[in-house]
């Protein structure tokens, strides 16, 4: 006789992490054959599961779950012919919290009085930056998210290195930042230092920016959603990065110092007493 038997559907593989929104929100890759997903959820690993919701997608957002609290979850993939569908994927957390961002992770400022141009320019870019969420994993370029500094966004005529331009004095903005990014202990993928000592941050700690060809770049390799909280106001850049949890700030594990050796200066960033990050400048 001949027995005819159709295929179990792979078994699925979840992720899980806090969305944009605060809430839980699992993400998986498409199982070939499957017509939907069941999504279960429990109040720990092993507790009893229960079915939360049937998607089409790839993805769940856990909108009415409760603040403060962590939640289990995993799915199965469903076939049309349902004695197939597939086992139950791997289980994973996510944790529920405050769309606020509330809780310092970091903070910098630098000072430097300069012309009414120079503070509209700082003003500009500093509006421009305010407000930027990173996700975790998320990229962030200066030149991508200021963009042109050009009269026609009202940038105006600056001192820079050599001369005056529109936009001059916005590396002041970057350098705060970098200087933000380097007591979070976050990933830093692009600096270039000035040519000229600045006159606003210790030597060794600047981040020049120029066009395209110079720009600050760092990701969010920490585990949470990051905000930027970016102001200018005559000279003065204050950047402060927000999370929404508490008592998560690496402010307190990160040590820098800055060495000099003839005309050169190097940074070197340590988090609990390691060194993870090295950048030289040469004035």
């Amino acid at each position: 006789a001949i027995k005819q038997r159709t295929c179990d559907l792979a078994q699925p593989t979840i992720s899980g992490m806090t969305g944009s929104n605060g809430k839980p929100h699992i993400t998986w890759k498409a199982v070939e054959g499957a017509v939907s997903y069941k999504i279960y959820r429990a109040n720990k690993k092993d507790g009893t599961y229960k079915l939360m919701y049937t998607s089409e997608g790839t993805g769940y957002s856990n909108t009415n779950a409760e603040i403060g609290y962590t939640y289990y979850y995993k799915i199965r993939a469903i076939a049309e012919n349902t004695d197939a569908n597939s086992a139950y994927s791997n289980v994973v957390s996510a944790y529920a919290v405050s769309n606020k961002y509330q809780y310092t992770y970091a903070s910098a400022k630098t000072v430097y009085y300069g012309s009414s141009a120079r503070n509209t320019n700082l003003y500009l870019a500093c509006k421009a930056i305010n407000g930027t969420i990173l996700a975790p994993g998320d990229s962030f370029s200066f030149n991508e998210v200021v963009g042109p500094r050009t009269p026609s966004k009202g940038y105006q005529k600056a001192p820079i290195v050599g001369g005056s331009g529109y936009g001059g004095g916005v590396c002041q903005v970057a350098t705060t930042l970098f200087n933000a990014t380097l007591e979070g202990n976050l990933k830093i993928t692009k600096r270039r230092q000035h040519s000229v000592k600045p006159a606003y941050v210790p030597l060794g700690r600047d981040a020049a920016i120029y066009k395209t060809s110079k720009d600050f770049c760092f990701v969010n390799d920490s585990d949470y959603y990051i905000k930027i909280q970016a102001s200018a106001n005559g000279g003065v850049v204050k950047m402060t990065l927000l999370t929404r949890e508490s008592n998560v700030s690496p402010a307190k594990d990160v040590k820098l110092t800055v060495t000099q050796s003839g005309n050169t200066y190097t940074l070197k960033r340590s988090y609990q007493g390691v060194v993870n990050y090295t950048t030289k400048s040469t004035y």
